[in-house]
């Protein structure tokens, strides 16, 4: 009962925290401003402390701690995180301050941040960019056209309405749905059904826009409204399959080829699909057992 209770705290401390890294990183896109405000409110804090000695300690002793957090926050290793901030301490208390070693600690690590934030911001615009050309190679008809509909899928992709993925999270879903031949005007509503459908099941989000894409392309919707209508059915039936959505993606993944090879109503796939689960049938069996329904 109590880990039950626990449950909803956690996955909103979940959220929460998907959240803020998605909204971190959709600022790396912003990093050369980024880095001069970090710069000048650096030199304003410094020039600050320079007065009182305990100040010193205390702010050079926070700013080790936010370089450790940083570190555990993108490595995931909580030891080189620790080492960081036993070695970052050790520093601090090992010797007796002065404006001038204070100034030399601080601008060696303040340097460093900026200098990782920005190389990590080259890295992460970089890493986007190149998942935006895949995609709009391989949607445009021609190589030379291919600029114009990079710079709309671009567009689509910043979206202020999406507020769980990140910058690389919606390129790679936008790659994902040029790869199925997703016609443009449909990525975008695809798009939001994507992060609706992850926020909610907690799956890959790859296997969820391939979900949506064999769906979407199946059945065609017209306007937004409509592919909102259509994602609301799709949850009801993944919500309704007395499996867990790992299972029900795991059962998709493996009986998709029936869908795609139309040998089978879109709707009357997803009913067999729900109702081959719920009879208790392996996500991997549920493949053949659609086949012998169809007489194959």
């Amino acid at each position: 009962m109590e880990n039950q209770r626990n449950n909803p705290i956690k996955q909103s401390l979940n959220d929460s925290v998907k959240s803020l890294g998605a909204v971190i990183k959709s600022l790396y896109e912003m990093a050369p401003a980024l880095v001069v405000v970090a710069a000048l409110l650096a030199f304003a804090v410094i020039s600050v402390t320079l007065l009182w000695t305990p100040l010193m300690i205390g702010t050079a002793s926070l700013l080790v701690v936010l370089v450790s957090l940083c570190i555990f926050a993108v490595r995931g290793n909580f030891g080189e995180a620790l080492l960081s901030l036993v070695g970052g301490l050790l520093t601090v208390f090992a010797f007796e301050w002065t404006p001038a070693r204070y100034i030399a600690f601080s601008t060696a690590w303040v340097g460093f941040a900026l200098a990782a934030i920005l190389i990590a911001s080259v890295k992460l615009a970089a890493q986007v960019e190149d998942i935006y050309r895949q995609a709009s190679l391989h949607l445009s008809e021609a190589v030379e056209g291919h600029t114009a509909l990079e710079k709309q899928l671009r567009e689509i992709g910043a979206s202020k309405s999406l507020k769980m993925l990140g910058p690389i999270e919606r390129a790679e879903v936008i790659r994902v749905l040029a790869f199925r031949r997703m016609p443009v005007d449909l990525i975008e509503p695809c798009l939001h059904a994507v992060e609706t459908l992850s926020v909610i099941t907690k799956c890959d989000i790859k296997s969820i826009a391939i979900f949506l894409a064999d769906f979407f392309l199946s059945f065609s919707p017209d306007n937004t409204g409509e592919a909102q209508r259509f994602v609301d059915i799709l949850y009801g039936v993944v919500k309704d399959a007395p499996v867990s959505p790992e299972d029900f993606f795991t059962a998709f993944a493996g009986s998709r080829r029936l869908l795609l090879s139309d040998k089978i109503q879109p709707i009357v796939f997803l009913e067999g699909l729900r109702d081959c689960l719920a009879a208790g049938i392996a996500p991997s069996d549920v493949c053949d057992e659609l086949r012998s329904r169809l007489g194959e």
